[in-house]
């Protein structure tokens, strides 16, 4: 147990190695670093992550502004500043946790297990993918100008209503196999049923022939779909299978 101020100066970085309890205040302070790990800061302190500083985030769930969830957990004030670096690099799923500020100045996502966002995301400076994938969830918008990385974005749509067809597009280059994760497929090889009636089609606008002759269907979930290609998709919700049971995709 610690009852004195800790400081990590400018340009010093420290790894924590195991849990500390500190009862005073910990400061990170401009171009200071704090590896956390999976280790947990706690006690009746207070935490202030100042402008500049870089915070390593390894819990699950990420950083909070309060209770005892993520890696900072004291019970007096927690101060996360916008103008801050964020690196999450955990070893399992990560939540960022409530404590992440909607805007931030440098974003590194370096988990392979993924790093699930709680809401609108604007990283001013810039978003490294360096592996896995960042996770926003359903309405969120991301915003940012700079990005380096081969790790992923995955934004999150919810589809909700009855049995039907929907009209579906990606923004960017993808696969069948990935743009309709979750859903049932069908018709065409790697689909979910792929001897039963394609449900997901798009139109060919090159088609020389009749309208009716221009209707396309993937030949392969493996395909690319171009970035912005309509689609009509039919969601069964449930309903009954012509070939007996029932689709899983309430």
């Amino acid at each position: 147990m610690a009852d004195d101020t800790m400081i990590i100066g400018n340009g010093h970085a420290i790894t924590l190695t195991t849990a500390v309890t500190n009862n005073a205040s910990v400061s990170v302070n401009n171009t200071g670093t704090l590896i956390t790990g999976n280790n947990i800061l706690s006690g009746s302190g207070s935490f202030t992550l100042a402008g500049g500083a870089t915070l390593h985030i390894g819990s699950p769930g990420g950083i909070s502004l309060s209770g005892a969830s993520g890696n900072i957990q004291n019970t007096g004030s927690r101060s996360f500043n916008p103008g801050a670096d964020y690196v999450y690099n955990g070893t399992s799923a990560q939540s960022t946790g409530n404590g992440l500020p909607g805007t931030v100045s440098n974003l590194t996502i370096n988990n392979i297990h993924g790093v699930s966002a709680l809401g609108d995301l604007t990283v001013s400076g810039q978003l490294s993918l360096t592996a896995g994938t960042l996770i926003m969830p359903p309405g969120s918008s991301l915003v940012t100008s700079n990005v380096a990385g081969t790790g992923n974005v995955r934004m999150q749509h919810s589809v909700e209503g009855g049995k039907g067809w929907r009209m579906v597009a990606s923004p960017v280059g993808t696969t069948y196999g990935d743009l309709f994760d979750g859903f049932v497929t069908q018709g065409y090889t790697g689909s979910s049923f792929p001897a039963l009636q394609p449900n997901i089609i798009w139109f060919d606008e090159t088609e020389l022939g009749t309208t009716n002759m221009a209707w396309r269907i993937p030949s392969n979930a493996t395909n690319s779909v171009p970035g912005g290609r309509g689609h009509f998709q039919f969601v069964f919700d449930g309903a009954g299978r012509p070939d007996g049971g029932n689709y899983p995709d309430n």
